[in-house]
């Protein structure tokens, strides 16, 4: 697992956890840069192919300019309910191609498909939907970290808020 964290965190997650983690299917908040450098974030679906993060967005989204413009990507994905679990990754996102739309169709089911435990709109029609999602075209991208922070709230244990105020001073060159 790539981390840049020289200080060991006890929060965070393994490499076995963090795989379980990113399988399962959860919206990522992707940060980026606008022109006059201020950070915006958009909510994206996302699939973790062991290495690095992919997604896939449909070409009239200013993601894609912003990415053209300043490849650097912060992905961040949480679960929904307590214990708080998250992954932090920073990276450059790369456009990859997906000619035969595999990777796309791919994120689509995942997210989308009435048979997905995700999906809780049974009665849409999928098969219709698939020919619109692609109509304005779509990009793909792929982001091999070059850090990875985690944490795993059910790991902590009493005085853990100490610990991690102290950790995460020093993970941020700050004295405890």
């Amino acid at each position: 697992m790539i981390t840049d964290m020289t200080t060991p965190n006890p929060f965070a997650m393994n490499s076995d956890e963090l795989m379980a983690f990113l399988a399962e299917p959860r919206f990522m908040a992707a940060t980026t840069l606008r022109k006059d450098g201020t950070p915006i974030t958009i909510f994206l679906g996302f699939e973790w192919d062991g290495e690095a993060m992919v997604f896939s967005l449909r070409n009239s989204r200013l993601l894609n300019r912003r990415l053209a413009r300043n490849s650097r990507i912060v992905m961040a994905v949480t679960n929904e309910f307590a214990p708080a679990k998250y992954v932090v990754m920073e990276g450059n996102a790369e456009i990859i191609p997906d000619d035969d739309r595999e990777i796309s169709i791919r994120g689509l089911v995942r997210y989308m498909s009435p048979d997905s435990d995700f999906q809780t709109q049974k009665d849409i029609d999928f098969d219709g939907f698939i020919e619109p999602y692609f109509e304005v075209g779509r990009t793909v991208y792929r982001v091999v970290p070059d850090s990875i922070k985690s944490e795993d709230g059910a790991k902590w244990q009493a005085g853990a808020a100490g610990i991690s105020d102290d950790l995460a001073k020093k993970l941020d060159g700050e004295e405890s």
